[in-house]
């Protein structure tokens, strides 16, 4: 199995944190692979203090600065079982810190690397600023190609599945995720929207993996854009796979974002 030559682990701490990134690093990375750990204190969701009554400003950067201090805590601790587990593990790997708007600089570091991993569910505030909800919406917002949302159970999984919504973005993002040979062993499963000329979309679809030598099938029409519900398909150990502009909020992402699946932006 084609592993990523350079993966990149976001390191933002919550509930079952450590335990998605190791899972992901198990079942992903394989003997060349270099790993990057990177830390990150989102320095906008920190500073959030809401409205602050009249007198109040001592009191609110008091709060940012015991945030700060607490999330560099958990932010360190977190970057410390990560190393230990690298090194006994014996990963290939470095690790950097930083600290702004986690969006732009993940993006940034997401761009030199083959695939990226995010604990599904956290962000980079360290569950020092925002609700447990509020950082998953946070994570669901990420929009890049090569993204693993990785659940704590995320073991290898043993079926693909592309949820195709019938537009060009899907297209293309099929087409990335091809590029990668990423888990290329494992039959794959495309499934449309149940919409008007959504089929010939599926069949080009369907075409394309086969022509890259993937075993694929197409799976019948489960999502409709109206009445999106979560997928029964992926509580049998199949990975999901939806475009990169479905975390957004679009039909695909609907259909998965109350499942605790861990799933893969193309």
């Amino acid at each position: 199995m084609p592993a990523p030559r350079r993966m990149l682990l976001a390191l933002a701490d919550g509930a079952g944190a450590a335990a998605s990134l190791r899972a992901a690093l198990e079942v992903t990375a394989g003997p060349r692979t270099e790993v990057t750990l990177l830390s990150l204190l989102c320095t906008p969701s920190l500073n959030q203090t809401g409205p602050m009554p009249v007198g109040g400003a001592h009191f609110g950067r008091r709060l940012v600065e015991g945030r700060f201090a607490k999330a560099r805590e958990a932010a360190a601790s977190l970057a410390t079982q990560m190393e230990t587990f690298c090194q006994t593990q014996g990963y290939h790997f470095r690790m950097r810190h930083e600290e702004g708007d986690a969006g732009t600089l993940l993006g940034h570091a997401a761009a030199h690397h083959d695939l990226t991993v995010l604990p599904r569910g956290t962000w980079f505030d360290h569950a020092q600023a925002l609700e447990e909800g509020y950082a998953a919406q946070r994570s669901a917002r990420v929009s890049l190609p090569g993204l693993l949302l990785a659940a704590p159970d995320f073991t290898m999984p043993g079926a693909l599945h592309f949820l195709h919504e019938g537009d060009l973005a899907s297209s293309e993002a099929l087409k990335r995720f091809l590029g990668l040979s990423f888990l290329a062993h494992l039959p794959l499963t495309i499934t449309g929207l149940d919409l008007d000329g959504a089929d010939a979309a599926l069949e080009e679809a369907v075409a394309l993996a086969a022509a890259r030598e993937r075993p694929v099938h197409r799976g019948p029409a489960l999502l409709h854009p109206d009445r999106p519900v979560p997928l029964p398909a992926f509580t049998g150990g199949a990975l999901a796979i939806i475009p990169a502009r479905s975390s957004s909020g679009r039909t695909a992402w609907r259909s998965l974002r109350e499942m605790e699946a861990s799933v893969l932006l193309a």
